[in-house]
């Protein structure tokens, strides 16, 4: 097998769009709702995630619909995927209720034909929440024959005792700016680096969606007198009451100290006014050439079993050809490497990255960026200028991972050859 079937019970393959999502039962709106979290149509490309569709016309992916299984030869095998665009109520909703799946892929599947394809798009939350792992339990005791992907990079080790496989598949890795926008750029950012030019400000520390932990460090920053010669966003509900009470709120569950500096500041606004409305892949590229560092606070910060998750946040300054700090889950950095990524020890102290306790963490990221404020502009330069190889090296590593995401080429062999 050299292709990937993806068979689909209701296809319109001539427009690239589906009437309706595979596993749910046609027009069961609350089942609808639990897959994408938001009363809307199912329409278009939306409904399936591009990278297969990408792969179809590349030609490692074969898109049919159910109707057609019987063309297949007799060793031609597939998957019936089933996309779950938001993990709060997929796995509970039908923890107790059957999905909906042709009784000829029931039993293609039951035969070792066919696979079920459970496929989180997006975010890689913990197989923890939400009944993840009890749905896919007996989802693999009915089945038997099922595969799991999401962008967790620990799933494999948290469901193989489980004998379910599992793909990592990080979408975040392949995005229309990495592999078009960003070549317009490349040369530019370079240049400022191998000629040590001077930047205006010293670190960029973007925070689109609030939450507690970048509450913290946002607050300990201007505690410290850092913001102001530095890019640093924070927005909340434009409502001050509202404003107020979700910090008061951070304050009380999370066990942090006052947060009165940040109180005092929001709204901390770089180009945006409402940066709820833009798209998070989208790359404010003047922000990464004016500064030197990329303080990144990633989406999970607090650690949870098994489970790492990069975002886009992390790929962005790979691509700006950026040295950064990672704020997220512990020993986020050692996963990186993991990756193939290389990371920035000879120049600054990485040990932020060790401590299970997320207030010391948080408190070590900010005493790291407390070292780089206190280094003068043409020592950042000159930093930079030795980083170089490691920044080249990152930006190619990361060019060739999002090849293979491109077309959903190496999830689509991955399963092809562990089937």
């Amino acid at each position: 097998m050299d292709k990937l079937n993806l068979v689909y019970a209701y296809l319109d393959k001539t427009n690239y769009a589906i009437d309706w999502p595979n596993g749910i039962k046609m027009n069961d709106m609350d089942g609808l709702r639990s897959l994408l979290l938001k009363d809307r149509e199912l329409v278009g490309r939306r409904a399936i995630h591009l990278s297969f569709w990408e792969g179809d016309r590349n030609g490692n992916i074969n898109i049919i619909s159910v109707n057609d299984i019987s063309n297949l030869s007799k060793d031609e095998k597939y998957v019936f995927p089933i996309e779950v665009f938001d993990d709060m109520r997929f796995w509970s909703h039908y923890l107790n209720k059957d999905l909906d799946i042709p009784l000829r892929v029931e039993q293609d599947i039951i035969a070792g034909k066919a696979k079920l394809f459970i496929f989180v798009p997006f975010e890689g939350i913990s197989q923890m929440c939400y009944n993840k792992l009890e749905f896919l339990k007996k989802i693999k005791a009915k089945y038997n024959n099922i595969v799991y992907a999401d962008c967790n990079l620990l799933a494999y080790e948290f469901l193989a005792p489980e004998g379910i496989k599992s793909v990592f598949n990080n979408a975040w890795l392949n995005t229309g700016f990495t592999n078009i926008e960003i070549f317009k750029y490349i040369d530019s950012l370079k240049t400022l680096i191998l000629t040590k030019a001077i930047r205006p400000k010293k670190f960029v520390c973007f925070n689109r969606i609030p939450k507690a932990p970048r509450a913290y460090i946002v607050n300990r920053l201007l505690e410290l007198d850092i913001v102001k010669n530095n890019i640093v966003t924070f927005q909340l509900d434009k409502d001050p009451c509202k404003a107020q009470k979700m910090l008061k709120h951070y304050e009380d569950c999370y066990n942090y100290k006052n947060l009165d500096a940040l109180k005092k500041n929001i709204p901390l606004v770089y180009d945006y006014d409402n940066i709820f409305t833009v798209n998070p892949t989208h790359i404010h590229i003047n922000a990464h050439k004016e500064t030197y560092f990329n303080l990144v606070n990633e989406t999970e910060f607090y650690e949870q079993p098994s489970t790492m998750f990069f975002s886009e946040k992390t790929f962005k300054p790979i691509i700006c050809m950026q040295p950064f700090v990672l704020a997220g889950a512990p020993n986020s950095l050692k996963q990186l490497k993991g990756l193939g990524f290389k990371t920035f020890s000879d120049f600054i102290d990485e040990s932020y990255d060790e401590p299970v306790d997320s207030t010391e963490r948080l408190e070590r990221v900010v005493r790291t960026m407390q070292y780089i404020n206190s280094k003068s502009f043409q020592e950042l330069s000159e930093m930079l200028y030795q980083m170089y190889p490691i920044l080249e090296y990152n930006f190619n590593h990361h060019m060739m991972l999002a090849e293979q995401e491109i077309g959903a080429k190496k999830i689509t062999r991955e399963i092809i050859n562990n089937w």
